[in-house]
């Protein structure tokens, strides 16, 4: 809260920029802080680190696929006003994709694991994850709801940029816009996960 509080209040008294960017530095510290605490919790859970990770990482395959084919089929479909203002490259069809991508790998996970062990491609674990206690219909809601989180921590990622009119997070993958741009759908989407492990029966 200190360095919230900091990274709020020090640009006031230098007055050196505008209240809305500070609103911008404000979100992007929550961005990182809280969702980075979240996984030091998750990562404890080799299943659901590799479950989560899965899920929003074939949520932005799933998105990128269907963008592509949207583009080269002329389907057009009519983007909302804030999704053109917030990532104009973006389309529904990309949307509707992710959707499919990440609800369907998480529905198929416990066919995943079970392939995985069977192979003894990773080590058993004593607890039991989420994933083992749901029903299908379970982990597809679930995994619907966790690839509108990895969109949102995508598109919340972009806002950002655009509010500091930068075209990359970093440097440090070329080609990439950054190290934040290749885990960004995971920000929102570890916080979720981690509230559903402990309410979900």
């Amino acid at each position: 809260m200190t360095l919230l509080l900091s990274v709020a209040i020090f640009p006031i008294i230098n007055q050196s920029v505008s209240p809305s960017t500070i609103l911008a530095s404000c979100a992007g510290f929550l961005l990182i802080t809280a969702p980075n605490r979240t996984w030091l919790v998750v990562s404890k859970d080799f299943h659901a680190t590799v479950s989560l990770l899965l899920t929003v990482w074939n949520a932005d395959t799933g998105a990128l696929i269907a963008g592509r084919v949207g583009t080269l089929a002329q389907t057009n479909l009519p983007r909302p006003l804030w999704l053109q203002t917030i990532s104009p490259a973006k389309s529904v069809e990309g949307l509707i994709g992710g959707l499919l991508g990440g609800s369907l790998t998480y529905w198929s996970l416990p066919w995943f694991w079970s392939m995985i062990h069977y192979y003894k491609l990773a080590p058993n674990q004593e607890t039991v994850s989420i994933v083992d206690s749901l029903s299908s219909n379970q982990r597809f809601c679930i995994g619907i709801l966790l690839s509108i989180a990895a969109v949102l921590g995508d598109l919340w990622e972009s806002s950002l940029k655009r509010a500091f009119q930068v075209k990359d997070s970093g440097k440090l993958l070329p080609g990439h816009g950054g190290v934040l741009d290749r885990f960004d759908s995971s920000l929102l989407a570890v916080v979720l996960y981690q509230y559903l492990g402990q309410t979900v029966p």
